[in-house]
């Protein structure tokens, strides 16, 4: 019985991650991500100075962002749409149960927002490497970045024609692929066109920057997931800004009364407190992240991620589903 459960969710887990990398406004986003993360150097070429702390502070918000979009739309057009439409009932009616179906749709979900976060954190690390360079861009560095996700297009554009595969799905794919190919590229050459040790002209210290705001989206996937159940797309997404200024404003708004208020106290271990996870200010003073930290905060991200899973599953249980 246990296998079968884990066949069951293995499948409908790919199935998700499939449908959600086949959504156009996915792709669309993605993609325009990228490119705006691209183009950041250029804007802000010239800032007495200060070009990295704009470039790091604009990449990681943009980051951020449109993860939280990405987690709205894919969950509330996947999963919600489904709820709506009657899919979902007609896979209840074959023996899978509804936990199996929802922790499913989950992991399928997940996977797909760290799809997204890796191309958004190879694109902020590019961009980074672009902006080093004091009121100029790398050049080089900058096409190669703009290139990928054209080039990922255009592959996707070939394999359509000749072997009639899903376009979104294959561009999306391709995407992983052309921006490594980038990263390799930015890696292994300087600012003036010359081969240097792999890595060095790269901002490394921006990786478990981007680890946390991927750990961030998951939260925000699961969030997204539990209202989808209940909400259209649109405000899902609204209830999840709410959600982020709120914990944004925590220390500031309960951190303070919760000293001398229960119910202030309550509401502050309640909300999620997304500063945990957005460390521009260790970046911009050149402070390493500590691994310990971000250890511990994967765990905070866990223990949101397993409350909003179970209070998801208990909605979709009493949910009425029909065909």
């Amino acid at each position: 019985m246990m296998r079968v459960t884990l066949r069951q969710f293995a499948a409908l887990a790919r199935l998700t991650l499939l449908e959600t990398l086949r959504q156009p406004v996915t792709l669309l986003l993605t993609l325009s991500l990228v490119g705006l993360t691209a183009l950041l150097p250029v804007v802000v070429s010239h800032t007495l100075g200060e070009q990295g702390k704009m470039m790091s502070d604009s990449a990681l918000a943009l980051f951020l962002t449109g993860g939280i979009l990405f987690a709205a739309f894919a969950a509330g057009g996947g999963f919600g749409a489904e709820i709506r439409g009657g899919t979902a009932a007609t896979v209840l009616s074959k023996p899978v149960g509804r936990g199996t179906f929802y922790l499913a749709r989950y992991a399928g979900l997940a996977a797909a927002l760290l799809l997204y976060a890796y191309d958004l954190l190879v694109a902020t690390l590019l961009s980074a490497r672009i902006a080093a360079p004091a009121y100029t861009v790398d050049l080089r560095a900058l096409l190669a970045l703009l290139a990928a996700p054209v080039l990922a297009c255009a592959l996707a554009g070939l394999t359509n024609f000749w072997l009639r595969r899903p376009f979104n799905h294959d561009a999306f794919l391709f995407l992983q692929l052309t921006l490594t190919l980038a990263l390799v590229y930015g890696a292994l050459v300087d600012e003036s066109g010359q081969w240097t040790p792999f890595g060095r002209p790269l901002t490394w210290t921006l990786v478990p920057a981007g680890g946390l705001l991927a750990a961030a989206l998951l939260v925000f996937g699961a969030l997204a997931l539990a209202l989808a159940t209940r909400l259209e797309p649109l405000p899902a997404l609204l209830c999840c800004l709410v959600v982020l200024l709120a914990g944004l404003m925590s220390d500031y708004l309960l951190g303070r009364a919760a000293a001398t208020s229960r119910a202030a106290a309550w509401a502050y271990r309640i909300v999620p407190n997304w500063n945990h996870f957005w460390v521009a200010d260790a970046l911009h003073d050149e402070t390493p992240i500590p691994w310990t930290y971000v250890r511990d905060a994967l765990g905070y991200a866990a223990a949101y991620i397993a409350g909003l899973l179970s209070l998801g599953l208990a909605s979709f249980r009493h949910r009425e589903v029909r065909a």
